[in-house]
Parts: structure tokens; C-alpha cells; sequence
């Protein structure tokens, strides 16, 4: 028996909140982003960002929403057009490459007073293998890279609003604020405009990453007011194929290569047919963006709303407007009221109305927090007879973390399978098993490929979490909510909506489908440890190491300059990340803390980083002790700063916060490998990203310590071991508690200033990044 299609969450529901059952249009057809091309050797794009009024599919008109301009070329068209798109064209760039971008900030934001101000933006291409130093000089036309130290000015404005971005004045000493180069200035004020240049890699893993503002203390407000975008690197059959991959690469674990000539060339039709309208592959690009809205009046033919915007983030010395900000922001995460965390885990509202892509708190019904897929608000995806799909998913909103899943509308609901292909933009490797999966998690930053397919087409015919070919089925994605601490005091807790409808169309008899097989040759390394060599010795390492030994607090044992780290050594890097809220005495504080470490257990006996490499290699029962976890992290600093009678600023200066103007926390020879050792320390989830490479995650202990965490923020990720070594992340979800080891390389087009943080954009601009500075190897 097939139900009509469900307005709102069976689990929020049963909790007997109301809800409102009007869906005056039903859902519209859901339609991909226009796409932009930049093929090989290179090309020119401009891209705007302003502020207008938005047409939302499934909403309205919203006045006031953030948006990106993405054109061809060098110039900007001269026009006084008003509106914008809440989703910018998808910007797709060919492998060997050179893109060239003129970005422009024409923004004015408002502060928690509703004063309307100049502000400074810039560009950040998340997840790209791309050098953060540009080249040029000032009077030659200089082009930044991958750089967030230098930002623009509102064009036209002599100034912007002061985050630590310099005057903007000529007395702005020369050079760029990512290249490490003596007298260059750490940070870059332009008026206006600035000029990046990437080259893309020949190869540069092919998949999806996405561009948004990371100006620090900015970031959070002008994502969350619409300023976000999806990019593609190469082509899809980079990583897929349909019946054999055509290669020249030696193939492994069994890889379907093209046998003959033959062969290749019924492959290159079929996937031209599949690129063609009718083929039996459908792509889809799902960007997972919310905004918040208050509605106007309706107009005759279309309802209409403004953008209730995040306003700008004060001066923390203004107590006044800092409180009102606080209450805005605080307003913000209850928009649809109280929530409840349910026996099963799930959200339930409580003061809440929640209808297909959006919810209020009922007492404000004008006042909408609306959750979009692609710009569109809960359009309907049609999965046709005979077809497949790829849905590109990608979180591009600044906090909220999302719980998907696939839910038929039946008389007994299943959770239909996501069958995983591809995390952070680089395909798993084929040997990869672990791929179903009824729930995706995305922390903001995050993207997962999966393939969308029914019985039969590669999975068990009688399975529950597939789709019978002969049979129409309705079906519902959502976020079914997420809590990210450890209780109601900690985190946040987001509310479950249902995203988009899923139909999947009737076939008049089993139909076989081509089902492409993704694949990444080379996506990441094979064997990412070093062979063990000889012992160092300890003079070999330039800076002195703290280990757990040590009995009082003492700065300066802290040390993360250049070392040698090694899989018969017990050498690693040590990245803390915490926060807490220490009220009246000293606010919220968020930091991370980074040093050099050797890692000892509670006895004081020697870890070795290839005691974690072969214990990351096999499974083990959750209540067995891990060496990850008998590692001992007490130290006299650390105590002082978050103990029971901790001191604000102790905490602050065992967690510094991030300074624009400051010293890389962090300093890395060129060329080398390391191995870091991740903790997150506080109650709640963050989610660890880097900027300019990828890591590959070796061991992990989510049993923080004996209690349980908040295990929901790690979602289809799973409680590791075991873990694949070849598969590649940009960014890593960190449970309460949790240690996560993880080998960086950094090689390339690494040299220069690039940071790590936090990805929860209120986290980051509160304070949770660190500095890399990559320099050359010692002679």
C-alpha cells in the first residue's frame, strides 16, 4: 500500500507537536544549477558577490539575500540589475588548467543596530589541491592563489569594517600575506577587487568542492545570508564507467579495464548517450544551503519575504552591542522553537510547525528558518524507469550539520540505501566495500557522491533499502535532526525537515540499467606509511618535545617548528581543539592548541606511531581498551586552563584563538610527511578541516574516555577500525572526545601560509583556526 506523501516527521509527530498541513502549490520539479565550463589550457571568470532579491523555487521572492555573480571573462557587465541567485551556477574546471577569477566585494551588511556598513569578503575554493601563494607584485598585475589573508573592501568605500584586515592605506607594505617572504605583510586589504589565479593539477582528484568568503570574523554571517557555490573538477568518467574503464594505468584489485579497441569504443558511446538527454544516468547536483526570512505581504501572484540577516559580529569590547548581537544570533538557533532529543536519538519539536523545507516557532509564524536543496525549496526529484542517479551532496551552509536520509512513504516506511562512491571530491578506491549506507551525515564543508539505484541493479533483490523496479514508490529525503553535544547544555541541536520528494517511476518489467562503477585510480595513496628505518636520534629533532611527563606548566616546552616524523618514532603532532563559555568572567572561548608531542602511555611507556598504523589496519569490540586511547594526554597546562577552578585566561592561552595578523601556530618543512594526532576536548562535535591538501585518516577512538558521545555527527563515516588508507578527506568529524590519527603530506604546491579549523563557521569565527606556514627543507 503506497501512503499520500507525509508533510512532516513520523517521530516529531508522535511527540504531539502541531503542524501545518497547507502545500498550496506541491512540490516542483527540481532542476541542476546552470553550469559554467573552464576547459584546458585555462579561462577567465568574474565573480560579484552583492546583495538583491532572490526568486526561490517552492518560497517566493526574498529581498536582501547575499548572492555570487559568476560570468565569463575579465570585465564585469556595467548593470543595475537587483537581483541575485541564492544558488550561483556550478563552476566546473578541466583538469590542466589554469583558472583565472576577478572577484569582486559589492557587498553592505547590517549590523545587530540595523545600521547598513561597508564590509570586506573574499574567496576561498574549499578543498582544492592549489598553491596558497599567487605571483606578481603589485605594479604588475598581481594574482593571489588559494590565499584568505588578503580581502577586499567594499568597492567604492575607502574602508571596511576592522577584522584585524589593515587600513587599506598606501603605507600597506608590498607582497602577498600567504608567501612567507621577508617584509610581506600578514595580512592584505584591496579596495574592491581582487585577482586569484589556480592552476589545476593534471591530477587533481575529479569531484565535487565548492567557493565561499572566509574573511575572518565574516565568514559565518555572509554564508549564512546566501554566499555560497558548488565547483566541479574534471569529468565525471575521471572516476565512472559503465560497462569497462578505459585506462593506460596498470588496473588493481580486479578493475574492469576495457579489454579491446573494441570495447573502449561501445564504452565512449554509452557514455555520450548517458551525457545526452535520455541516457540512462542522471546527474544531480544537491547543495544543501539555509537561510532564515521574515514574510511580507503577499503580492497577487507571488508570496514575498526578506532576509532576516546575520548581522555583523561587533567588536567584543562593545558590551552593548555584543549582548545584541548575542540575542540575535541566540533567536537564530530557535527559530523553530525547542527541540527534543527522543529515546532513538531523533529531534522532535516541541513549539514548533514544520512543513516540506522549512519550520517556525508557532507563536512566529511570519518568521521562517527554510532549508534548500540547490537554491529550490523542497522540489521533487523524479528517479525515471530503467534510470540511475548520481546526486552529488554537498553541505554549503555555514553551521547546520544534516542527518539525511531516503524514507519511502509507505504503510512501513524503509530507509532506502545511499550507495557511496566518493568523500570530499576523490573517489573510493574499488576494493572499498563499505558503501551502503541509510544515513549520510554532513557537517558544514562536507560532499559525499553516492548512486541512487533500485533492486536488482548490483544489489540483492529481496533487500529492504532498494526500490522493486515494478513498482511506482514515493519516498521523502530529510535531515532527521541532529543534537552535536553531549547534552541539551552543549552543541547545538538542529531541527529535522524534510528536504526534498523522491519519486521513483514504474517499470513495466524488470528493465536491466547500465550502473556505473566509480572509481579513482590513484585517488589516494597505497601504502601512505613509511617503511621503518633506523632509530633517530633525539638530536635529530631541532626543538624540545614535550612528552606526558612533564610536572609543572611550562610555555615553553611547547614547541611545532620543522621535525622528523617517523613510524619507529613516538613523534607526532598534537591538535586540541575546545571550547567553553565562561559567562560573566570571560565570555565564549574557542581555540585549538598545537605542539609537538610524544606520545607515552599511563605508565610512560613509548607509543609508537606504527603501534597505531597496525592497530587503525584490523577491527576491534568497542569495549576493548585501544592504544589511541591509553594515551595519555594529562599535562599541568592543560589542567590549569580547563580544570574546575580554570582562569579565562589560562584557557586562552593553552587554546590561543586565531589571529589574522599573527605567526603561523604550526611550521612544516616542504616535502614531508606527518603524522597528527587530533582531540577534541570539548562536549561537543566540531569538524576538523585543512585548506591546500588532503589527509588520510590511520586510527580513531570514538569512546571518549568511557562515555558515550555524541556519535550521531560521525553518521556513514562508522566507528573506526577498520580504516581505508586509501581513501582521502578534507574534512573529518570529532565526536566529543574523540582522537583521530592522521598522516598529512605536505608536498606540492604547498609552500606558504594556509590554515586549519574548525568548519562550523561559528566556531571558526569565534576564534577555532590555526596558521600553517610551509617553508623549504633544510639544506
Amino acid at each position: 500500500m503506497i501512503l499520500a506523501p507525509l508533510l512532516v516527521s513520523t517521530v516529531a509527530a508522535a511527540v504531539g507537536r502541531r503542524t501545518d498541513q497547507r502545500r498550496p502549490d506541491g512540490p516542483h520539479a527540481f532542476e541542476n544549477p546552470r553550469i559554467v565550463d573552464v576547459q584546458a589550457p585555462g579561462g577567465d571568470l568574474t565573480i560579484r558577490a552583492r546583495r538583491g532579491t532572490a526568486f526561490v523555487p517552492g518560497l517566493g521572492e526574498v529581498e536582501g539575500v547575499y548572492g555570487y555573480y559568476v560570468g565569463r571573462g575579465d570585465t564585469f557587465p556595467r548593470e543595475g540589475s537587483t537581483t541575485v541567485e541564492l544558488m550561483p551556477p556550478v563552476i566546473s574546471v578541466a583538469r590542466g588548467s589554469t583558472l583565472r577569477i576577478r572577484f569582486r566585494n559589492e557587498l553592505l551588511t547590517t549590523d545587530a543596530a540595523g545600521k547598513k556598513q561597508p564590509t570586506e569578503s573574499n574567496l576561498h575554493t574549499h578543498g582544492l589541491l592549489v598553491s596558497p601563494k599567487g605571483f606578481g607584485a603589485a605594479d604588475r598585475g598581481r594574482a593571489y592563489g588559494d590565499c584568505i589573508f588578503v580581502v577586499a573592501s567594499t568597492s567604492g568605500s575607502n574602508a571596511g569594517h576592522a577584522h584585524g584586515a589593515g587600513n587599506g592605506s598606501p603605507a600597506q607594505p608590498p607582497g602577498d600575506p600567504c608567501s612567507l617572504d621577508p617584509g610581506a605583510p600578514l595580512v592584505r586589504l584591496e579596495n574592491g577587487d581582487i585577482r586569484y589565479s589556480y592552476v589545476i593539477p593534471p591530477d587533481h582528484p575529479s569531484g565535487m568542492y565548492w567557493f565561499h568568503p572566509h574573511p575572518h570574523g565574516l565568514s559565518e554571517g555572509q554564508v549564512s545570508n546566501g554566499l555560497s557555490g558548488l565547483m566541479w573538477i574534471g569529468n565525471f568518467w575521471d572516476t565512472a564507467y559503465i560497462k569497462c574503464r578505459i585506462t593506460a594505468s596498470p588496473d588493481v584489485a580486479g578493475l574492469a579495464a576495457c579489454r579491446d579497441q573494441e570495447a573502449q569504443r561501445e564504452e565512449l558511446e554509452a557514455e555520450r548517450r548517458s551525457d545526452a538527454a535520455g541516457g540512462s544516468l542522471e546527474v544531480r547536483y544537491l547543495g544543501f544551503k539555509d537561510i532564515q526570512v521574515s514574510k511580507l505581504k503577499d503580492r497577487p501572484d507571488q508570496p514575498r519575504f526578506r532576509l532576516i540577516e546575520f548581522p555583523l559580529r561587533p567588536d567584543p569590547a562593545d558590551r552593548s552591542a555584543k549582548d545584541a548581537f548575542g540575542d540575535q544570533t541566540d533567536a537564530r538557533k530557535n527559530r523553530c522553537g525547542k527541540l527534543v532529543v527522543g529515546a532513538s536519538g531523533e529531534l522532535a519539536y516541541v513549539e514548533g510547525v514544520s512543513v516540506p523545507g522549512q519550520c517556525w516557532h508557532e507563536q512566529h509564524p511570519d518568521q521562517r528558518w527554510i532549508f534548500t536543496v540547490s537554491g529550490q525549496v523542497h522540489p521533487r526529484i523524479t528517479v525515471k524507469a530503467g534510470h540511475s542517479e548520481v546526486w552529488h551532496l554537498a553541505n554549503i551552509g555555514a553551521d547546520v550539520t544534516y542527518r539525511l536520509r531516503l524514507e519511502t512513504l509507505e504503510e512501513h516506511p524503509r530507509r532506502l540505501a545511499f550507495d557511496v562512491r566518493a568523500l570530499d571530491g576523490a573517489a573510493f578506491p574499488p576494493d572499498w566495500t563499505r558503501r551502503r549506507h541509510t544515513e549520510i551525515v554532513l557537517m558544514p564543508g562536507a560532499r559525499v557522491e553516492v548512486l541512487i539505484q533500485r533492486c536488482g541493479q548490483g544489489t540483492d533483490a529481496s533487500s529492504p533499502d532498494c526500490v522493486d523496479p515494478s513498482r511506482r514508490v514515493e519516498a521523502r529525503l530529510r535531515t532527521a535532526g541532529i543534537a552535536t553535544g553531549v547534552d541539551a547544555d552543549s552543541g547545538d541541536q538542529w531541527p529535522p525537515v524534510d528536504l526534498a520528494s523522491v519519486v521513483f517511476e514504474a517499470a513495466p518489467g524488470r528493465s536491466r540499467a547500465f550502473i556505473p562503477s566509480l572509481h579513482a585510480p590513484g585517488s589516494g595513496p597505497a601504502t601512505p606509511e613509511r617503511e621503518p628505518s633506523s632509530p633517530a636520534p633525539a638530536s635529530k629533532v631541532s626543538t624540545p618535545l614535550r612528552s606526558a611527563e612533564s610536572a609543572t606548566c611550562d610555555y615553553r616546552r611547547y614547541q611545532a617548528g620543522p621535525a622528523e616524523f617517523r613510524v619507529d618514532s613516538n613523534l607526532v603532532r598534537l591538535i586540541r581543539f575546545n571550547n567553553r563559555d565562561f559567562g560573566e568572567q570571560g565570555g565564549e572561548l574557542f581555540g585549538i592548541h598545537v605542539e609537538n608531542f610524544r606520545m607515552l602511555d599511563q605508565a610512560g611507556r613509548s607509543i609508537a606511531v606504527a603501534d597505531l598504523l597496525a592497530e587503525g589496519r584490523v577491527a576491534r569490540p568497542e569495549s576493548q581498551t585501544s592504544a589511541i586511547g591509553s594515551i595519555s594526554l594529562e599535562d599541568p597546562c592543560w589542567r590549569t586552563a580547563t580544570g574546575e577552578h580554570a582562569d579565562p585566561a589560562q584557557f586562552a592561552r593553552f587554546y590561543p584563538a586565531f589571529k589574522m595578523d599573527g605567526d603561523p601556530n604550526l611550521t612544516a618543512a616542504h616535502g614531508e610527511q606527518e603524522y597528527w594526532l587530533l582531540v577534541n576536548d570539548s562536549d561537543e562535535c566540531h569538524n576538523f578541516h585543512i585548506h591546500q591538501t588532503k589527509f588520510v585518516v590511520l586510527d580513531a577512538d570514538f569512546s571518549a574516555g568511557g562515555r558515550p558521545s555524541a556519535a550521531q555527527c560521525l553518521g556513514d563515516r562508522g566507528l573506526a577500525p577498520p580504516i581505508n588508507r586509501n581513501v582521502l578527506h578534507d574534512n573529518y568529524p570529532l565526536l566529543p572526545g574523540a582522537r583521530v590519527f592522521l598522516m598529512i603530506r605536505f608536498d606540492a604546491a604547498k609552500l606558504g601560509r594556509f590554515v586549519f579549523h574548525c568548519h562550523i563557521l561559528e566556531h571558526e569565527d569565534k576564534g577555532m583556526m590555526a596558521t600553517i606556514g610551509v617553508v623549504d627543507r633544510p639544506p
